[in-house]
């Protein structure tokens, strides 16, 4: 595992990779996108209601996104009631945020599974939720910080979805872990979440704090998810996905950890004291709608 952290690049340089990129990293030995769209009532849908769609409502000049998605736009899960999840350069792009207000930077997040028991979104009333906020907490691509953003939403809305825990992964080896990555991406229009179950965790690069692994990823899924599949209990998230290295459009026949896709490992938030804080503030008291599930 050492090894693997001493070959690998600077941790904005994972993100600045895709920038000349139009897609991501997908495995798949029959050459068929292995993710799934996330119908709102199918039995899954509770458990990963908690996942949206992230959009900014302001400018940032002279920032720029990655492959096809500007800056603003990417994946978020809910944390806690009020606060929801994201990475820094999903909201910033590939520079570093200069001292504006925190309060400024204004977003919606759109939950395409709008109920969380399962009623259809076309039902009257019962389409996605959309819950307005602002950015609170916020990393960096300099490595002083992860690239990781918290925002708070408005209406709570993990009072009705619900929210994940979160867990670092653990063990000496983690390769072949098992987790689901449930995201939104640009080749997708950005509209519906998918999922892909039972993709794997293939190493760890300790130094920088990543995970190295192989669920799909295509432009629109930095900030998604990686859901241990532990049954019983509150979903936990293990780590965030964030970019990845060698980006391409072809479908790979197997994995290849020169282009392994990257997530940040959430034992990383021990670096981000206040963002830990917040979120256990919020959720002290509060009832976790999936709880059990």
């Amino acid at each position: 595992m050492a090894g693997v952290a001493r070959r690998l690049a600077p941790a904005a340089a994972i993100v600045v990779a895709a920038c000349g990129a139009a897609t991501a990293n997908i495995f798949a030995a029959d050459g068929a996108d292995p993710r799934r769209f996330v119908a709102a009532d199918s039995p899954e849908a509770r458990r990963l209601a908690p996942v949206g769609a992230i959009a900014s409502e302001y400018v940032l000049l002279d920032k720029r996104g990655f492959g096809h998605v500007p800056p603003g736009a990417g994946t978020a899960f809910l944390v806690s009631p009020c606060y929801a999840m994201t990475n820094y350069h999903v909201l910033f792009g590939d520079q570093t945020l200069t001292p504006d207000p925190m309060s400024a930077y204004t977003l919606e997040v759109r939950f395409a599974i709008g109920d969380a028991r399962g009623v259809p979104a076309g039902a009257a009333d019962k389409g996605p939720m959309r819950a307005r906020g602002r950015v609170r907490y916020a990393g960096s691509l300099d490595g002083s910080a992860p690239d990781i953003a918290l925002v708070r939403l408005d209406g709570c809305p993990g009072r009705r979805l619900g929210w994940y825990e979160l867990a670092a992964a653990t063990g000496d080896d983690i390769d072949g872990v098992a987790v689901d990555q449930a995201g939104y991406s640009q080749d997708r229009g950005m509209r519906r979440l998918s999922v892909q179950h039972g993709c794997h965790i293939r190493a760890a690069a300790p130094r920088q704090g990543w995970l190295l692994h192989d669920c799909a990823s295509r432009d629109g899924a930095s900030g998604s998810p990686l859901i241990d599949r532990t049954p019983g209990g509150v979903p936990r998230v293990v780590a965030i996905n964030v970019g990845e290295l060698a980006p391409t459009r072809a479908i790979q026949p197997a994995f290849d950890r020169r282009r392994a896709n990257v997530a940040i490992d959430l034992a990383t938030l021990a670096k981000m004291p206040l963002v830990a804080d917040a979120i256990a503030r919020d959720r002290a008291g509060a009832r976790n709608p999936i709880a059990g599930d």
